[in-house]
């Protein structure tokens, strides 16, 4: 059954459009790291692209920051939320708008972005719980953690007919039919293009080991808060990333994250909340 054709290294190393990061994240990561930079340079970098600007304003004056005045210009947003926030919130919306591209008989594409959204959001309200993470950077790992099966369905469009038939056939997680089928999984897969975009280990590895969180040898807490996420928001049915079934919870990953069964009703009804809210920002 197993036809693996190559391996997560070199699937992301074939030369389309979805292995390369968008212009204007590269360009404000380098803005960012130059020293002569402030906030006014920085903002200028943002407003080249009026719909990203548009969408980063209404982030912060929603719900998400909760900030008690209104935030009016991009500059003093970057004086709000600070630029490693910044630089990770525009990571999150140019990928959603810039990665659509994907065979609709394998993928819906905008369940998926509703799902990965929702996953955001949820593992940001967990890390918020008291957890020695960054909560922002929780989110973007949450938002980026299937964003393996983008690159499958795209270039390996009959392995992952294939894996979808086996799943339904077998009652499987499309994860097993992956593994199956490919001989690898979307989260080793999504592992690698965030190792080869270069971004933090964080999120690599967060998004990485997010289906096996006990074999997380670094940043163990942060893919226990994913793995956590993606099966409560699976089991909310916000939005679908292509399996049917919610994701079994490794038992020990209640512990790690600080959680009690007790708070699951009031981080549901927290992920909900800021679900609705955030739609209209980025989807």
């Amino acid at each position: 059954m197993q036809r693996k054709a190559m391996s997560p290294e070199e699937l992301v190393s074939a030369p389309v459009a979805l292995g390369s990061l968008p212009r204007v994240y590269l360009d404000l990561v380098a803005e960012i790291r130059d020293p002569r930079s402030n906030s006014m340079r920085i903002a200028a970098v943002i407003q080249q692209d009026p719909a990203l600007s548009a969408r980063l304003l209404k982030l912060v004056n929603s719900a998400f920051y909760g900030f008690p005045r209104q935030i009016a210009t991009v500059s003093q947003a970057v004086t709000m939320i600070g630029t490693q926030q910044l630089s990770d919130l525009t990571l999150a919306t140019t990928v959603i708008q810039n990665f659509q591209d994907i065979p609709q008989h394998l993928l819906q594409i905008e369940s998926f972005w509703q799902h990965s959204l929702a996953t955001g959001i949820c593992a940001r309200q967990i890390a918020e719980n008291g957890l020695a993470v960054e909560a922002e950077r929780l989110f973007v790992c949450g938002l980026l953690h299937d964003i393996g099966r983008l690159l499958l369905c795209q270039l390996m469009p009959d392995e992952m007919t294939a894996a979808l038939r086996l799943a339904a056939e077998r009652e499987w997680l499309l994860v097993q039919a992956e593994k199956e089928i490919l001989g690898f999984t979307h989260a080793e897969v999504g592992g690698e293009l965030l190792r080869r975009w270069q971004l933090p280990e964080v999120l690599h590895h967060a998004v990485e080991y997010h289906h096996r969180p006990a074999r997380a040898m670094k940043h163990h807490k942060e893919a226990v808060v994913v793995h956590l996420a993606d099966a409560i928001v699976n089991a909310l049915q916000l939005g679908g990333s292509g399996t049917s079934f919610v994701p079994p919870i490794w038992t020990e990953a209640w512990h790690v994250a600080e959680l009690e069964l007790e708070d699951v009703d009031s981080l549901v009804d927290q992920t909900r909340a800021l679900y609705d809210e955030l739609q209209v920002v980025f989807l």
